[in-house]
């Protein structure tokens, strides 16, 4: 390997780090606003569904550190975790009222936000980035999303206009 190679490498390595910091720092935020007042029974003020929590946190955790993994599934996750994709499916409904596959898109999306709003990247490159397993499918999911394309929220956040739009 070249020095040229080794130095993009760590810097994509850098950069794959942070993203995941910020993606965490802000699914945990999301989780304090949203998890947190489920976690007590009013009725005898023990924790309640101890053991869903406590898997969603793990499963989140390892969301977040594959988030640019393409073939992350939420049959993989059920399998790592040791659960059926039912049950996935229910402890995400109960904590964040959204389905698994459903939570991931829009971490990729926000994701995706950030790095088009530094516009130091190549949508290809964003794409790839956020876990996408092609360009198509990413513009069409990011235009669902937004409604606009990534290309026109790119040029718009350069213009210093774009937003974090409010609807994921």
């Amino acid at each position: 390997m070249s020095r040229d190679e080794r130095l993009e490498f760590r810097a994509r390595q850098r950069i794959t780090g942070r993203i995941v910091r910020v993606a965490e720092n802000d699914q945990i935020s999301r989780l304090d606003r949203i998890a947190e007042p489920r976690r007590i029974d009013a009725g005898t003020h023990a924790l309640a569904s101890d053991r869903r929590v406590r898997l969603f946190e793990e499963i989140n955790g390892y969301i977040c550190l594959h988030l640019a993994d393409s073939g992350l599934s939420v049959e993989e996750i059920a399998r790592r975790h040791g659960v059926s994709r039912s049950y996935l499916y229910t402890v995400f409904e109960t904590m964040l009222g959204c389905h698994p596959a459903e939570y991931i898109r829009q971490l990729r999306l926000r994701q995706a936000c950030r790095l088009l709003k530094s516009g130091r990247w190549l949508l290809s490159e964003v794409a790839a980035e956020s876990g996408f397993s092609s360009l198509s499918v990413f513009s069409r999911s990011f235009r669902r999303m937004t409604g606009v394309s990534p290309s026109e929220y790119m040029r718009s956040a350069a213009a210093g206009q774009a937003e974090e739009t409010a609807s994921f």
